[in-house]
């Protein structure tokens, strides 16, 4: 299309022409006419555009009519990779305008079959932006248009697979930006796409729609709730409700994958309270329905009864800018059969000693009874637990375990009578495996390394295979005895040990005397599906002496590098979050003068059922085996993230030492004992190094330094 014809392309509507107000246009030249071309793959400097690394190519429909567009002679923007191009809005934005971002794309022709035609859509502070560092970014996507083309000469006008919209809410850009103005950014990945109609402005649509859902009389009865749309012809102007709002209409699907149908009229405007409520009833059970709200302006001059039964009849009225329909919601209500909504524990992931608190949520039109609620144990049933009517459709059973201990840990499971079950596995908070590494019966028989812990009862044996001899230990006389690997074909595996296969969670701990290496990296514990197959993870000393946390996906590399040919304390950190794995190096030297800690984002390799765990080794078939050179001591394996306390706990209780770090010190610190320091403390040592610049008196003239 060489003019946008809808401003407002939502998901919830058809590519259709439709003249709803509703947006605030904040982007010029956004059809890519300027300049004129009549060929394709024209590199010319597109009106409108700037910040651009090169000059952009245009293709014309002239010149490939596989490209969409109501007008024979439509030009797109064609983005290949390494390609960006910007415009600056000029517009200021406030926590809480709502933006709507549409366009149209696909693959070029002769890309179309291959993969990963992408490009970056981004929104950026216009004053702030920094490519490299990526400051300054307040939303992206990425788009995808494989699959867009379908190479039809004379294409049509633009197909809904090929239009794209995304409504965006400020209140989830970063908020030190706020005041700054828009950018609109393109930003080319790979293959060939090629984009038209951008439109980008402020919205005036209802937003933030939600639900809640009881049982009536005659079925399912929902709360509809929405906030309704800002002063979007103001951005900014603090008047969060828009003024020319006059009344809401609500429109509800009658039948599953209907269009909303006109239900109803909240029959006033907002004002300046901007949530709104809608209750409809009698609806049917287990079934998804679809709900939007068109808001109607002051400029509206249809009567109710005149304005048809689904929202886009609203485009026949006589002014069709006078209504903003929102996009399109959804909700299923609820079974009229006891179903189970979720099952949870508190705390998720508890240490032994904790009370844990197991509940299930049921929901169901009809009646539960507490008589119909089982639960157990391993099989087991358990007597005891509570039920909630939460007055709702829902109900709140619950059991609870005291004082809990790995006794406990295992599956839960709820059952209702005569319908479905529940289950929710836990896993309790403890240390796996402990290897002290101690040349004595309770350590080592001849033949393994023997797991000292006394919290699991399963034994995990590292097999040496003869390799290693006993030494002195880190702290000998807390540790003992450590072991010394040929970091040639040295190191000891444990069947059966998978660390992050209960949460996803993992610390290693140990003392490390690294003496070099001749072989590339010395692995302090890796696991691994076979000693011929790539790591799942791996802990090692880089050849530069830096500790890798990690897996194929990434790893923490520490700052500080280990001392050669010297005792220190480690430790690596697997933490799962909603984002993703964390992964934690800590490095300590013996006297415990630092602490060394670096954390980054980090990915493990595929999971596999029996990978193997290994201490002081890693192989597979396509390198050279990496191996430890040097020292292991005391050795701890736990299923969950230690805290730096929990790390540092475990290191003073081998050393006696306390760790003091500098650059982490009170400012107030500024001396110690023999005047040193910063020693980490805030004492006597610290007031007499302050009470003695008093005493110390530069000041001109000379008598003020009396006064």
């Amino acid at each position: 299309m060489r003019k946008l014809l809808f401003v407002l392309a939502l998901a919830a509507l058809p590519a259709a022409a439709f003249a709803f107000a509703g947006i605030n246009e904040l982007i010029t030249h956004n059809g890519f006419e300027e300049p004129y071309i009549e060929g394709g793959g024209v590199w010319v400097d597109i009106v409108g555009w700037e910040d651009k690394n090169v000059n952009g190519p245009l293709d014309s429909k002239l010149n490939d009519d596989t490209i969409p567009g109501a007008e024979f002679d439509n030009q797109v923007l064609r983005l290949k990779p390494n390609f960006y191009t910007s415009q600056a809005t000029g517009a200021s934005w406030k926590a809480g305008d709502q933006l709507l971002l549409s366009f149209n794309g696909i693959e070029a022709r002769w890309k179309a079959g291959s993969l990963g035609n992408e490009f970056d859509a981004l929104i950026v502070d216009t004053a702030n932006f920094d490519q490299v560092t990526g400051n300054g970014i307040l939303w992206s996507e990425r788009v995808n248009l494989d699959g867009a083309n379908d190479k039809v000469s004379n294409a049509p006008d633009w197909l809904d697979k090929q239009t794209f919209s995304y409504k965006i809410d400020t209140t989830q850009f970063p908020q030190e930006y706020e005041g700054g103005e828009l950018t609109l950014r393109l930003e080319a990945i790979g293959g060939i796409c090629q984009v038209d109609n951008f439109s980008l402005g402020f919205t005036g649509q209802a937003y933030g729609g939600s639900y809640q859902q009881q049982p009536g009389t005659t079925g399912i009865d929902v709360d509809l709730s929405w906030m309704a749309g800002t002063d979007y012809m103001n951005p900014g102007s603090g008047n969060d409700v828009n003024p020319a709002i006059v009344d809401q209409y609500v429109y509800v699907s009658n039948a599953p994958d209907a269009e909303p149908n006109f239900v109803g009229a909240v029959g006033a405007d907002p004002g300046q309270v901007p949530e709104s409520t809608y209750q409809v009833t009698g609806l049917g059970y287990d079934t998804e329905y679809q709900w939007q709200i068109v808001e109607v302006l002051d400029t509206a001059v249809d009567p109710l009864p005149d304005i048809g039964d689904g929202v886009n009849e609203l485009q026949n009225a006589s002014v069709p800018e006078a209504y903003i329909p929102s996009e399109k919601w959804s909700f299923v209500t609820m079974s009229d059969e006891p179903v189970f909504e979720s099952i949870s524990s508190s705390p998720d992931f508890p240490a032994a000693g904790d009370d844990v608190t197991v509940s299930a949520v049921i929901e169901s039109a009809s009646s539960v009874l507490a008589s119909d609620i089982n639960w157990s144990f391993g099989g087991v049933p358990i007597s005891e637990s509570t039920f909630t009517d939460n007055q709702d459709g829902t109900y709140t059973t619950s059991i609870t375990v005291e004082d809990v201990s790995l006794a406990d840990s295992g599956e839960y499971t709820c059952s209702i009578t005569g319908f479905s079950q529940i289950s929710k596995a836990l896993n309790i908070k403890r240390m796996l495996a402990h290897w002290k590494m101690d040349n004595d019966p309770a350590n080592w028989d001849g033949t393994y390394l023997l797991d000292v812990c006394m919290e699991d009862p399963v034994a995990y044996n590292a097999d040496p295979n003869d390799y290693f001899s006993f030494v002195d230990g880190a702290i000998p006389a807390q540790t003992n005895q450590g072991i010394t690997w040929n970091g040639q074909v040295g190191g000891a595996d444990v069947p059966g040990l998978n660390p992050l296969s209960e949460e996803g969670d993992m610390t290693i701990t140990g003392w490390v005397y690294y003496e070099g290496n001749t072989n590339g990296w010395g692995v302090v514990a890796a696991q691994k599906i076979s000693n011929d197959v790539g790591d799942y993870w791996r802990i090692a000393v880089q050849p530069t002496r830096e500790l890798s946390v990690g897996g194929p996906g990434g790893s923490a590399v520490s700052s500080g590098t280990l001392p050669l040919d010297d005792w220190c304390f480690i430790a690596a950190v697997y933490d799962s979050t909603e984002s993703g794995i964390e992964c934690s190096a800590y490095i300590i030297p013996t006297d415990g003068s630092e602490m060394s800690v670096d954390t980054d984002s980090g990915g493990v390799g595929d999971v596999e059922e029996t990978p193997v765990f290994s201490i002081g080794r890693t192989s597979n078939a396509y390198e050279t085996p990496a191996n430890m050179f040097g020292k292991i001591d005391d050795m701890r394996v736990f299923n969950y993230a230690l805290s730096e306390e929990e790390i540092a706990q475990q290191f003073y209780d081998a050393s006696n030492n306390i760790i003091c770090d500098p650059d982490s010190a009170n400012p107030n610190d500024v001396a110690g004992p023999d005047g040193l320091g910063p020693d980490c403390s805030v004492d006597m040592y610290d007031f007499a190094a302050m009470a003695e610049s008093w005493l110390n008196c530069s000041l001109v003239p000379a008598e003020v330094c009396d006064m």
